[in-house]
C-alpha cells in the first residue's frame, strides 16, 4: 500500500521522527490553510481551515509504512498529539478514513482523495488540528485579529512566532503571511 504523508508547516522542514521514503516534495494538493491556530508556546501555526484558509500548494512524502494505522501512529508521534483523533487519514483500498475529520472538512477530504487517485496513492495521512484561535483570543480569526495577537506577544514569543511564519514553505502564501511580512520585515526583526 502506497501511503502519502501530507505537510505544509513544520513537518516539511523538520520531519523529526517520521519514517519516510525520501524527502517532502512540493507536489501535494492545494488545501485551504492559514496561520490560525494558537499553539502551546504562543505561535500562530498552520492548519487546514475551510473558512479562512487560502488554497496553497502542499508537500507530500511517501510513508515508510504500508499499513494506514501505522502511518497514523507515526504522525501522532511526530506531532505529539494525544491520539489519532487529530490525524486525518484515508485508505482508499479499505474505504475507511477519519470520519470526524471528514465531517469537519468535507471539501478538504474530497480534494485529498482526488489528489491521491491522480498520484497513485492508496492512502494518506495529515495533521488535522482545529484552528483554535477564537477559543484562546475570544475573537474570530482575521488578518487584523492575527496581527493584533502578534503585537500583544512578549518580544521572545514574537520572535518565535515570526520565525515559524518565515520558515513555512514559500508556497504557503496566505493573506496573513503577506501582512506579517509587511509589518515585520526580516531586517527589522533581526535588528531588534
Amino acid at each position: 500500500m502506497n501511503i502519502a504523508v501530507l505537510g505544509w508547516g513544520s513537518v516539511v522542514w523538520n520531519a523529526g521522527s517520521l519514517h519516510l521514503e525520501g524527502r517532502f516534495q512540493c507536489d501535494g494538493p492545494a488545501l485551504p490553510i492559514e496561520f490560525c491556530r494558537v499553539s502551546r508556546d504562543g505561535r500562530l501555526t498552520l492548519v487546514i481551515d475551510q473558512r479562512v484558509g487560502t488554497p496553497c500548494k502542499t508537500y507530500s512524502a511517501k510513508s515508510a509504512f504500508v499499513d494506514i494505522h501505522q502511518a497514523v501512529s507515526d504522525l501522532v508521534a511526530r506531532e505529539k498529539t494525544p491520539g489519532p483523533a487529530r490525524i486525518g487519514f484515508v485508505d482508499l483500498i479499505r474505504d475507511i478514513g477519519n470520519e470526524d475529520v471528514k465531517a469537519r472538512q468535507p471539501r478538504t477530504f474530497q480534494m485529498i482523495c482526488e489528489w491521491m487517485r491522480e498520484k497513485g496513492f492508496d492512502g494518506a495521512v495529515w495533521t488535522a488540528l482545529p484552528a483554535k484561535f477564537k477559543p484562546i483570543t475570544n475573537r474570530a480569526f482575521s488578518v487584523q485579529a492575527g496581527l493584533q495577537y502578534l503585537e500583544g506577544l512578549a518580544p521572545d514569543k514574537l520572535s518565535l512566532a515570526l520565525n515559524y511564519i518565515r520558515m513555512a514553505p514559500p508556497e504557503v502564501l496566505t493573506p496573513f503571511r503577506e501582512a506579517v511580512n509587511r509589518n515585520w520585515p526580516a531586517e527589522r526583526v533581526q535588528g531588534n
